[in-house]
């Protein structure tokens, strides 16, 4: 996440739990959406990287395939 990203994904949670508190003035309320959402976020994040990753392995996988059968076909004309 860029510096950017992480002041502007701040300021959400900040606004998100400042209206909470504004609805049902408990700080503990707001405190809690506010950790919620951030447990949220970084459950979101883990999953997209993971997602990234096994796309990356498959792309390698497929391009080593496509590589083997490459080399066997080079071979046998041979």
């Amino acid at each position: 996440m860029t510096q950017r990203s992480c002041l502007l994904f701040l300021l959400a949670v900040f606004i998100v739990s400042a209206c909470v508190y504004l609805i049902t003035r408990s700080i503990w309320m707001s405190a809690g959406i506010m950790i919620i959402i951030m447990l949220i976020d970084g459950a979101l994040a883990q999953y997209d990287r993971r997602r990234l990753r096994r796309r990356e392995e498959q792309r390698l996988r497929e391009k080593e395939t496509t590589t083997d059968t490459d080399d066997e076909n080079t071979h046998s004309h041979e």
